[in-house]
């Protein structure tokens, strides 16, 4: 706990049918060129797994002050969706479909509402 070196972690989701690869090696650059990112521990970048509309990547680095974690999270998530859009890269959202039906009136015989 006396350690100031603090661990950054979140998820990046690319779109089905994305070049892997490349995303990985695209995703760990951008990481390792921020200067608020330790050379040591590295940078670690993973896939996760396939989730219901992406595939998704953990990214875990890590900043020298607990003080540097919200500003290295706001600059990493700038910098990775910018250079993922840069190279043809769709970070993809849920997609749902809603259907609308409509009812006659359905008010309850005798009823005044």
């Amino acid at each position: 706990l006396t350690d100031p070196i603090t661990r950054v972690s979140f998820k990046v989701g690319i779109a089905y049918g994305s070049d892997l690869k490349l995303a990985h090696q695209i995703i760990l650059d951008t990481v390792k060129s921020n200067n608020l990112v330790l050379e040591n521990p590295e940078p670690q970048v993973y896939i996760l797994g396939f989730g219901d509309s992406s595939i998704d990547f953990s990214v875990n680095v890590f900043a020298r002050r607990l003080a540097d974690r919200l500003p290295l999270s706001h600059e990493l998530h700038i910098a990775i969706e910018e250079v993922l859009r840069e190279n043809g890269f769709v970070i993809p959202f849920p997609q749902r479909e809603v259907y609308l039906r409509s009812f006659k009136d359905r008010r309850p015989e005798g009823g005044n509402g």
